[in-house]
């Protein structure tokens, strides 16, 4: 609880000091709501859309999945500490990781919103994703 009503003060948002969980919950989703709001309208003014991924899937989203596979090469090269982590695993990892196997991550989400705007289309045709 102190860390949502942390986050409100922080944002500048007033609450009542006796309001339980779930409405400071409410309270931070609705702020959140309006500022994603504000960057949509910013970037729409500009001839941009803005998709938001859809939270927890990180199918969609490629930086998880680089990280997925960073991490997985990190398991073969071991980091005995901090140290080691930054001057010899994760620059191991990174070499590992090329620009090719960059590309393949980008393609693969691709694959998977093709199929997904595919199905979306098929089960609303007159829709626009």
């Amino acid at each position: 609880m102190e860390e949502l009503t942390n986050w409100l003060d922080f944002e500048g948002v007033k609450y009542h000091s006796s309001s339980g969980l779930e409405k400071l919950r409410k309270q931070v989703k609705e702020t959140q709501q309006q500022e994603y709001n504000k960057i949509e309208t910013l970037f729409e003014k500009r001839g941009h859309k803005v998709l938001f991924l859809p939270p927890y899937h990180r199918e969609l989203n490629p930086i998880e999945l680089a990280w997925s596979q960073v991490k997985g090469m990190a398991a073969i090269v071991p980091a005995y500490n901090l140290e080691h982590l930054c001057t010899v695993t994760l620059p191991k990892c990174f070499q590992i990781f090329t620009n090719q196997s960059a590309a393949r991550t980008f393609r693969h989400v691709e694959t998977i919103e093709n199929a997904l705007k595919a199905h979306h289309e098929i089960k609303n045709p007159d829709s626009k994703l």
